[in-house]
């Protein structure tokens, strides 16, 4: 890997199938997604509720969702474009999420006796 760093002067920019669980890592090798992204998109959804047709609606494409679905379930294929989108939209929700994370509790379905 060295010698990337060396042809390639930005290696943060580098998909190389090397993933972290950390945002500003390469979320996919050209058109697949990788593993450590996937559970980061899959722990966005579950937290949000979301739906593959819900999230792919939130980063403007149209559809039910499906190639989402087969790429975070079967590895399988997505537009470049959809690549794009994620690497922009996941970084963001990932934020929200742990900013939310540290709000206090409002709990209101515990009634006080």
């Amino acid at each position: 890997m060295a010698f990337l760093i060396e042809v390639h002067p930005e290696p943060a920019r580098l998909s190389v199938g090397v993933g972290t669980d950390s945002p500003g890592s390469p979320i996919a090798n050209g058109r697949y997604l990788l593993g450590p992204t996937v559970r980061r998109i899959e722990r966005v959804m579950i937290r949000r509720r979301l739906s593959p047709g819900a999230l792919m609606a939130e980063i403007g494409f149209e559809g039910t969702g499906g190639r989402l679905a087969k790429a975070l379930h079967k590895g399988a294929s997505l537009r470049l474009a959809i690549i794009a989108a994620l690497e922009e939209w996941l970084p963001e929700q990932e934020r929200q999420l742990e900013q939310d994370m540290q709000k206090p509790s409002t709990r209101t379905d515990c009634p006080s006796a």
